[in-house]
């Protein structure tokens, strides 16, 4: 029997933080991604956007914090304008109009303010649909009706946006795989945006950092449930039944047969997003377990990759041998694979020259003991000149969610953060790497895990907690999948 042609993929990748085409060691997992696509068949699309333009630097923001607000008399221009937005958002909307077809099967990755891109982008998918290839004229009007609604939920807005869908947008145009690395949003008065409408997205896997502490990276996070009266915005009216979802003609297949999974990895932002170049003391870097499940999860849910990167990149269990040279593989990474295949290991044991299981196993068990990258104290790789402008921001009263102790979030401005941890939900997903990690370091005691929440203001858990009493969640045995939870007498 001849096998049914699999559809077309268009896979967008949106990095982060400044993130963009490197050959120093310091590629983002997007980037890395993105190498690793399959883009060997005519009938797949692949597009990766820089960061540039998406991110701010601690200068910046500690500017912002000074200056008073300019006083924009249309706050949807404010919203657009502010960081240029809206022509990342755009550039992968105008991507997915020139290539969409019927048939097409989209998956988006995002790292950082490039993973909130992604989220809006989504979301701008469901409520309004998307445009045909040739109605580029009518972008602006259709990202204008959608921030205002998204912003103000004005019953006008609303059905302009409706009418929009009904009338030049096309709206069964849902996205499959949504990959997320530490989603966090620092673009002016968004905050509310998206925590109110979680993505509809098929299959959604969001791999969030336990230790970054800056105050303007706090994560946004899956299904986070809002304390009443947060400080949220206020509605004029109350439109919570108005759901992008009631448009589709399926909505079974966005909502009720969602697979969703938020697994907390060890590090800080870019630990788990990547982009630190390797460190002469590491072997594979922290950011390399949140790759390989990212990876992992993305290949169950049919996204296709190149199986050669894959190998090169460490992120499949190889069957044989390849040659790196041939394979025309960089000498950033060329440096940090023969770290782990040299004739002896650190330990003095002997392991093969060729890439193996135990090879791929023993890259995940050394990425658990990469180093930890913090802002907020100096180190060989974070030097005073990065500490100083980013530890002063965590005395400026920034709008921020905390996490309370009835499991829900509040926004706040008051105690200032000053380098707090972030909640970390009693309930949540810890990934069998931070066990690793603790189990091999008897320094690191991350208290919002240990403790939960936000770890009782606290950085590392005290001794007498070692590393918590937890529980295997899902995935028993398995190197990459396997994950925990608190027991629940800790709860």
């Amino acid at each position: 029997m001849t096998s049914l042609p699999r559809a077309p993929q268009i896979v967008l990748c949106f990095d982060g933080t400044g993130n963009t085409l490197r050959a120093d060691g310091r590629e983002s997992n997007i980037l890395r991604i993105f190498r690793m696509l399959d883009r060997t068949d005519d009938q797949d699309h692949c597009y990766y956007q820089p960061g540039i333009g998406t991110d701010i630097s601690a200068s910046s923001l500690a500017g912002s914090a000074i200056r008073n607000a300019r006083p924009w008399s249309n706050k949807a221009l404010e919203l657009a304008l502010g960081h240029g937005f809206d022509s990342h958002v755009l550039g992968g909307y105008r991507f997915l109009m020139r290539h969409y077809r019927s048939n097409s099967n989209v998956h988006i990755f995002g790292f950082s303010r490039g993973a909130y891109t992604a989220r809006i982008l989504n979301d701008m998918l469901d409520w309004v649909g998307l445009l045909s290839a040739d109605n580029e004229e009518m972008i602006p009007f259709i990202w204008k009706a959608y921030f205002e609604w998204k912003v103000y939920r004005q019953e006008s807005s609303y059905e302009l946006l409706n009418a929009y869908r009904e009338s030049v947008c096309r709206g069964d145009v849902s996205v499959h795989f949504l990959g997320l690395f530490d989603t966090v949003n620092s673009v002016v008065d968004l905050e509310t945006v998206v925590e109110e409408d979680d993505p509809s997205s098929r299959i959604i896997r969001h791999a969030v950092s336990t230790d970054e502490r800056r105050v303007k990276f706090q994560p946004l996070l899956l299904c986070r449930k809002m304390a009443t009266g947060s400080g949220g915005k206020k509605r004029s009216k109350d439109y919570t039944s108005f759901s992008a979802v009631k448009y589709h003609s399926n909505p079974e297949r966005l909502v009720e047969g969602q697979d969703i999974r938020e697994v907390w990895f060890p590090g800080g932002h870019s630990d788990v997003g990547g982009g630190w170049k390797l460190d002469k003391s590491e072997r594979f870097s922290l950011s390399h377990n949140p790759l390989v499940w990212m990876v992992d999860e993305a290949r169950r849910a049919g996204v296709q990759f190149n199986q050669e990167k894959l190998q090169q990149f460490f992120c499949v269990e190889p069957n044989a041998s390849i040659s790196m040279e041939s394979a025309g593989v960089r000498e950033s990474l060329k440096a940090e694979k023969d770290k782990t295949l040299s004739d002896t290991s650190q330990d003095g044991e002997t392991r093969p020259q060729s890439l193996s299981g135990a090879a791929f196993n023993r890259s995940l068990e050394d990425s658990a003991k990469g180093l930890v990258h913090d802002y907020l104290k100096r180190t060989l790789q974070v030097p005073y000149s990065t500490v100083i402008p980013w530890g002063i921001m965590e005395f400026v009263p920034f709008k921020r969610l905390t996490l309370r102790n009835d499991g829900t979030w509040k926004v706040t401005r008051w105690p200032l953060s000053m380098g707090r941890m972030r909640g970390i939900p009693i309930d949540a997903e810890i990934h069998v790497s931070m066990i690793r990690r603790m189990q091999a370091n008897d320094t690191y005691r991350p208290a919002n895990a240990i403790l939960g929440g936000g770890g009782r203001g606290l950085t590392k858990a005290p001794p007498e907690f070692g590393i918590g009493e937890w529980k295997v969640y899902k995935y028993p045995d398995d190197p990459l999948r396997e994950t925990y939870i608190l027991n629940s007498q800790l709860r």
